[in-house]
């Protein structure tokens, strides 16, 4: 995170969440609806204490003295505009720095905290959820094997595995008794990218897809929300192997189909992007994305980027929202 933060974005973030730890009350679930949220937090996971981390994960940008990251983050989480029921977080801390960060910068909001491990070295997955949402069940996918292992990335440890970072789904309930999986993802990077990372994208788009089915089949109801690291359209790479990695998972499986519900949005907003990065900040990408099944995407009524000046300054990339309706 960079530290062009004014001192007065800071102030705001403290009168917003107050600096007493004790817990608030947290808000229940709502009955009628359900707000999912994905967000990279840019460097989570460096965010406390560096000498947990690996030795090539410390001080990639800088070294952490205050509380001012952690206050932007909670302030964003709590903006009327998030203010989610679960929250999908990407370059998470671990599970012990998330318990830590739910009860004390976000005064106990959450009651389901969760971590999830991959396959790159410092970094995990997350989920948060309010109470009222039961969790049923707990997969994760960061074991699948790569059917064309040989492809070497500077942050995989394990290059024979398909997944860099997650996948993980978590099974809920609902007070009224329904039962969805929401999941969540952090795809490779395009960094350094090349016609074989691409076509290593293409295959973990192809493995989510197919997990969202075979979830499916035990609960109709999935959504998959995270980093894809990709956009719709063919970037350059893309055209040298002639596809579009996101679009895999919009290909049909039989009689089954997800649905971005994300894509509308980008494409009716060309210059709108949920990276909007310090490296090129005038070329934004649209790179965060949730996908769902037929049965759970019918309820969606809104999505949404949360563009808050907090929001810019706490990462580098902007939470996505989407707001559905069970009734």
């Amino acid at each position: 995170m960079k530290r062009y933060a004014a001192a007065a974005l800071t102030v705001l973030c403290i009168a917003l969440l107050g600096s007493s730890p004790t817990p608030a009350p947290a808000r229940d679930a709502a009955p009628d609806g359900l707000r999912i949220a994905t967000y990279n937090i840019e460097n989570m996971m460096m965010l406390f204490d560096q000498h947990r981390m690996p030795e090539r994960s410390r001080n990639r940008t800088e070294m952490f003295r205050d509380e001012e990251d952690l206050f932007e983050i909670a302030a964003v989480t709590a903006l009327p505009d998030m203010d989610a029921d679960i929250i999908c977080i990407q370059e998470s801390c671990d599970e012990a720095m998330l318990r830590l960060f739910n009860e004390r910068w976000l005064h106990g909001r959450y009651a389901m905290v969760r971590a999830f491990r991959g396959n790159t070295d410092g970094q995990f997955l997350a989920m948060l959820a309010r109470p009222g949402l039961e969790v049923l069940d707990v997969r994760e996918y960061f074991e699948d094997l790569d059917s064309q292992p040989g492809l070497t990335d500077d942050n995989n440890d394990a290059p024979a595995r398909l997944f860099n970072r997650g996948p993980a789904f978590v099974k809920f309930r609902d007070e009224a008794g329904r039962v969805f999986w929401v999941g969540t993802v952090h795809l490779k990077s395009k960094w350094n990218d090349s016609p074989a990372a691409a076509r290593w994208r293409v295959r973990m788009m192809a493995r989510l897809r197919d997990i969202c089915h075979e979830l499916a089949a035990d609960a109709p109801m999935v959504a998959v929300a995270g980093d894809f690291n990709d956009s719709f359209g063919q970037d350059r790479i893309e055209r040298e192997i002639d596809t579009d990695a996101i679009t895999h998972m919009l290909t049909p499986v039989d009689d089954r189909t997800l649905h971005s519900v994300t894509r509308g949005l980008a494409a009716d907003n060309p210059q709108l992007g949920t990276w909007h990065g310090a490296i090129k900040p005038s070329a934004p990408s649209f790179i965060d994305h949730i996908f769902m099944t037929t049965h759970m995407a019918e309820h969606v009524t809104d999505v949404w980027v949360v563009q808050n000046p907090i929001a810019l300054v706490a990462s580098d990339h902007l939470p996505v929202v989407v707001q559905l309706d069970w009734r």
